[in-house]
């Protein structure tokens, strides 16, 4: 059974892009997709806490794991962007060595 890593590796690259663009955009989208459903479902949840009836510490523990999902969205699309930015630069360099 083929792992998710070994997924990321060995996408193909699309027309038009790069082994390293279709990379980027592959890690983007695995670590994006399952944390928009969790971040999404805990929305649905939080947001129907008035029309229900659970303790308050389970009100806490959903507040607080929608509060870290959302930080580790950011965290996820920050890293990309560092990534994106450094991969930018490398090209730049490398465009302007001598022939």
């Amino acid at each position: 059974m083929p792992s998710d890593q070994n997924a990321i590796a060995t996408a193909p690259a699309l027309p038009g892009t790069t082994p390293d663009q279709t990379y980027r955009e592959t890690v983007g989208h695995e670590l994006r997709s399952p944390l928009t459903v969790i971040r999404t479902a805990l929305d649905t949840v939080t947001d129907d806490l008035a029309q229900t009836s659970i303790s308050p510490e389970m009100v806490h523990m959903l507040e607080i794991a929608l509060r870290n999902t959302r930080r580790l969205e950011e965290a996820v699309d920050r890293h990309l962007q560092e990534l994106e930015q450094a991969h930018v630069r490398a090209a730049a360099a490398e465009s302007n060595l001598p022939d």
